[in-house]
């Protein structure tokens, strides 16, 4: 059952952290067993993905024993299956920092770039459609996730060695200042701004707009048709205009911070320091 593979990828994912990488192809091969059959996953989206996902546990166990081959074939494997119509989930960010971590690990620096900065947009999107709606749990356990791999593509950077790694090294500052911003979580306060105005239509708004985005997530994994997913989207594009034009609260989401606005704001003999 579900349970039973929840517990069984955590046990994989904790023995590929500690590096009892045994232990964790056992898992993963015990994870596969239990996610093979008719019936398990209520539709053939929720089905690719967890395909998807033992594929690149699969990638990274042989991409740790340094079987550059294997992991390839694997990785090949995952992206084949994971589903393209879902862009921003936890399996699409392994996946492209597992390719990233392949081409790093053989020395394709220039191609590891791009692929990290594929994950970087990832998160920057899935930030800008999700985040506003998230509970303060959910926020909290993404921004570890953001962090981590933020961290990673840092050390990436740090070590690329090429003639002009300007691009990388901006991109590198502006993740500073969007971390930074989700710590200071302008859109929450916006949003408490509007629970605490007493103007009920809008907070109906927002109420609505808060169910359509959860109902959206499950018609991903349930077996709806893609008209319904469809007039969904379209419904929530609709209230998140109203509720823009009403409070600004997805101003913050438009566009994300740059290092040049902060040049911009410094003085002659100023410096800005992370």
């Amino acid at each position: 059952d579900e349970l039973n593979r929840i517990f069984l990828n955590d046990l994989a994912e904790i023995c590929m952290t500690l590096g009892k990488r045994k232990e964790a192809l056992g898992y993963i091969n015990k994870l596969a067993l239990a996610s093979s059959g008719p019936g398990k996953f209520s539709s053939k989206v929720a089905s690719r993905q967890a395909v998807a996902r033992i594929f690149e546990m699969k990638a990274r166990y042989f991409l740790q024993e340094s079987d550059f081959l294997k992991a390839q074939e694997y990785l090949d494997k995952a992206n084949h299956y994971n589903p393209a119509n879902v862009t921003t989930s936890d399996v699409n960010f392994k996946l492209l920092k597992t390719e990233a971590l392949l081409q790093w690990a053989q020395g394709q620096t220039e191609e590891a770039g791009e692929s990290f900065q594929k994950l970087v947009k990832a998160y920057q999107k899935h930030i800008a459609y999700n985040f506003v709606a998230m509970s303060e749990y959910e926020k909290e356990q993404f921004y570890y996730s953001l962090k981590k791999d933020f961290d990673l593509f840092n050390a990436f950077v740090l070590d690329y060695k090429a003639e002009h790694p300007e691009k990388l090294y901006e991109q590198m500052y502006d993740n500073l200042l969007n971390t930074k911003a989700l710590l200071l979580n302008q859109t929450n306060r916006k949003k408490n701004k509007i629970l605490q105005s007493g103007d009920q239509t809008l907070i109906t708004t927002l109420q609505q707009w808060e169910n359509s985005k959860a109902k959206l997530a499950a018609q991903y994994y349930e077996k709806s048709n893609a008209s319904r997913i469809d007039s969904l989207q379209r419904k929530i594009e609709l209230l998140e205009k109203q509720l823009n034009q009403a409070s600004g609260l997805f101003d913050t989401m438009e566009k994300s911070a740059e290092w040049k606005q902060v040049k911009k704001i410094l003085r002659p003999g100023d410096a800005a320091v992370e």
